[in-house]
């Protein structure tokens, strides 16, 4: 994202409550929506600040917007003080602990991203699996990771073993 996009943006919503003679508030989603937008754009301290500022309680889907470019851009310092204001948020939030290890393992922090796993084990956080839709005829079907419980699970691994048969090594199956 270039600058000059960044600073319209900015302009628009510092706009909000005075456009058009209507007084419009900011919402959380809104505040979210620009560090979402200083984070993409690797402007970290101001993604912060919009945070500092917030006339609410900042909410895990800000902080956590702020995390995951942390991650992004390297910046491990910023995403140990934010986690541990999540954590304060809510301990038991997977995803927190998962985006920290990655960050640490992405600059080389062996020792702090097996510190995290270890917090993890200890507190007894469950990992979230990962889910997967896809849209059929107008149904959605959703499907988790190693999932032998949807109603199509027979079929799916039939489908799945026919389209891989020619590979050297069935990863799918486990």
């Amino acid at each position: 994202m270039r600058n000059g996009e960044v600073e319209f943006a900015v302009e628009m919503f510092e706009e909000m409550p005075h456009r058009d003679g209507v007084s419009v508030k900011p919402r959380i989603e809104n505040y979210g929506c620009m560090v979402d937008l200083y984070s993409r754009a690797g402007r970290m301290e101001d993604a912060l600040h919009v945070i500092e500022k917030l006339p609410m309680e900042p909410n895990e889907v800000v902080v956590g917007s702020l995390l995951a470019a942390c991650r992004i851009h390297g910046d491990f310092s910023l995403a140990e003080w934010l986690i541990k204001y999540l954590f304060e948020l809510d301990p038991g939030v997977d995803s927190d602990y998962v985006i920290l290890a990655n960050i640490y393992a992405a600059v080389g922090r062996w020792d702090g991203a097996g510190k995290v796993k270890k917090t993890i084990k200890a507190l007894g956080v469950q990992k979230t699996p990962g889910l997967s839709s896809i849209e059929i005829d107008c149904n959605i079907h959703e499907f988790v990771a190693g999932d032998k419980f949807h109603v199509d699970t027979e079929c799916i691994y039939e489908m799945i073993r026919v389209s891989f048969s020619g590979a050297k090594s069935m990863w799918i199956y486990s």
